[in-house]
């Protein structure tokens, strides 16, 4: 037998075979010298049986603080009610024990808490040993550790929500906040709305900065589903697990998620796969016959075939001009060309997919034969077909499978790879009502797992799909900001992160400039993006994006070195040349191996 120090201070023996979940701490309130202490004490002294095998449980606090209580000057009860016998009271008698809303009114300290902590304990060791969960039933619930049969939850009442993945918990109840009012508007106050979906994995990577301090910085997960393997496997690692309102919550550093990844499939586990996904994701874009790397960036220059752009640079149905646009993005820095021959508009009429197709697939034919790499936009699957038969290697499609997954498979026929942009609903349309999210960004993290296998049946391979968050496709633009400030958790899936970002209405939001001056702060989400993970960049403005990534990739991701002088270049980088700032018309010569 060994033993694990417990989030009270105490150290109970587990298996020797497997190491188990450490115990949710009790604490014992002792009357002494006219005060109430706290001390930590075992389960075996809150009345449970010791000895044998730990194994997971849950223990009802109001059952476990009832039978511990009525002794004189003493009383045992769980961590989470920290408060001595004397400020209980009257919310603790039997009148309103079955009625947790009538035990708040009744003392307002009554309310539970989330991940107590032991007074005295640091916070990692507490988050190893220490679990909680808040039930949906009535009453609070804690998770403890006693002496019970091998096996966790034989009795049916003790078990986790999720159990072995064959449901997925409930939907907590919350004040859900609806599309972005208008400032001053009656109903600017939030109302009641729907609950936050659960993913089956949501992940928040540490930043690039982090990590290039500290290569074991903690990557957080979040599971929805299958909480009683993924307490053990933790347990059996020696990681962290909190578990609250059916979602479980790990912080670890790449390396050891990648063991947990390694831990639950040995389990049987459906947390096993999207976790590994997101530890490995995908490196090389499969397009048509390219392999694109994702080291750098890509630049996607927008060629649009239309003269109802909303950014107004459209070059109409002129091959010519379109061919010329093409050359100018690739002289700037574009790798790969979009071409759409339809606006996204919703004020604007929708082509037939014929005539839409006669516009576009001549343009991709040419070029192709000039040496692009076209992307085809559109949601059509008959426009799909013509593009990638005329050369194209990239469908990027809008409609985020509202339509279907004809314009997919359509890709996945001609080899080519394919754009999953998020959108509330079918393209050219304005829901009406508009949406309401209970949390915009992990119900699109819920929605790309869905839709990401929906693709591989369709026949599209992982290597070959790219996500796009859908930036103005049925979001407002304060939640459009949010998908902005936390892109991060989209690369839970492991795919390459698109963003088609350039121009659009967010920005006028927020500077109350129109779309011919919204490169400014188009490359300012450019950098921001990029820092954050993405990869691919759908913009009018390739010049100013090609530097703005320069710069970016400098800062974030340059290693030590990449910028450093040479014996006769200090400061500046050995080989830079910028002759406007060297200055030769200095009236003081530089010291010897120095440049002004």
């Amino acid at each position: 037998m060994r033993t694990r120090a417990t989030s009270a201070g105490r150290a109970f023996p587990s298996s020797s075979l497997e190491p188990r979940v450490g115990l949710a701490g009790f604490v014992e309130w002792a009357h002494a010298g006219g005060a109430y202490q706290q001390r930590p004490v075992s389960p075996e002294g809150a009345g449970r049986s010791g000895g044998g095998t730990a194994e997971l449980a849950l223990v009802d606090e109001r059952a476990a603080g009832a039978g511990a209580r009525g002794g004189a000057g003493r009383g045992v009860v769980p961590a989470c009610d920290r408060r001595p016998p004397a400020r209980r009271g009257a919310a603790d008698e039997p009148a309103v024990r079955n009625d947790p809303a009538a035990a708040v009114r009744a003392d307002p300290e009554r309310r539970p808490r989330r991940h107590p902590l032991p007074r005295g304990l640091p916070v990692r060791e507490h988050r190893r040993s220490d679990l909680g969960v808040r039930p949906r039933a009535p009453g609070n619930v804690v998770l403890a550790l006693g002496a019970l049969d091998d096996g966790v939850g034989e009795d049916g009442d003790a078990s986790l929500p999720g159990r072995g993945g064959a449901h997925r918990p409930g939907a907590r109840p919350l004040q859900a906040r609806p599309r972005t009012p208008l400032a001053g508007a009656a109903d600017a106050r939030p109302r009641p709305g729907p609950a936050p979906v659960t993913p089956l994995l949501r992940t928040v990577p540490p930043a690039e900065w982090a990590l290039a301090t500290d290569g074991e910085a903690e990557h957080i997960a979040f599971f929805g589903d299958d909480l009683e393997r993924l307490a053990l496997a933790t347990s059996a690692l020696g990681l962290g697990l909190t578990v609250a309102e059916g979602t479980g919550r790990v912080a670890a550093s790449a390396r050891d998620l990648g063991r947990l990844a390694a831990e639950l499939e040995r389990r049987g586990s459906s947390l096993a796969p999207p976790l590994a996904r997101y530890l490995a994701p995908v490196a090389r874009w499969r397009a048509g016959p390219h392999e694109l790397a994702l080291d750098k960036p890509l630049v996607m220059g927008i060629v649009n075939l239309t003269d109802d752009s909303f950014s107004g640079d459209g070059v109409g149905t002129d091959a010519s001009a379109a061919l010329a646009h093409a050359e100018r993005l690739r002289s700037e820095g574009a790798d790969i060309i979009d071409v759409g021959a339809e606006t996204a508009r919703a004020s604007r009429p929708q082509l037939e997919a014929e005539a839409e197709a006669a516009i576009a697939g001549p343009v991709v034919a040419a070029l192709v034969r000039e040496g692009h790499l076209v992307s085809i936009d559109t949601y059509k699957r008959e426009v799909a077909e013509a593009a990638v038969e005329a050369g194209a290697a990239i469908v990027n499609d809008i409609s985020g499978l509202t339509l279907g997954t004809e314009a997919a498979e359509a890709a996945a026929r001609g080899g080519a790879g394919y754009v999953l942009n998020y959108s509330y609903t079918v393209p050219k349309h304005r829901p009406d009502p508009a949406p309401v999210y209970g949390d915009v960004v992990t119900e699109t993290v819920e929605w790309m797992a869905e839709r990401l296998a929906a693709l591989e049946a369709a026949g599209l391979p992982r290597e070959a799909i790219a996500i796009d968050p859908g930036i103005a496709f049925g979001k407002s633009h304060d939640e459009d900001l949010q998908a902005l400030r936390r892109l991060p958790e989209l690369r839970t899936a492991g795919q390459p992160l698109l963003l088609a970002h350039s121009r659009k209405n967010y920005i006028g939001s927020v500077s109350g400039t129109g779309p011919e001056d919204r490169d400014l702060e188009t490359h300012v989400t450019t950098a921001l993006a990029y820092a954050q993970g993405a990869c691919i960049f759908r913009v009018h403005d390739v010049a100013g994006t090609r530097r703005t990534l320069a710069m970016a990739a400098a800062i974030v991701s340059a290693a030590p070195g990449a910028f450093a002088p040479d014996e006769g270049s200090w400061p500046w980088a050995a080989g830079a040349t910028a002759a406007e700032a060297i200055a030769e018309k200095a009236l003081i010569d530089a010291p010897p191996g120095q440049r002004w």
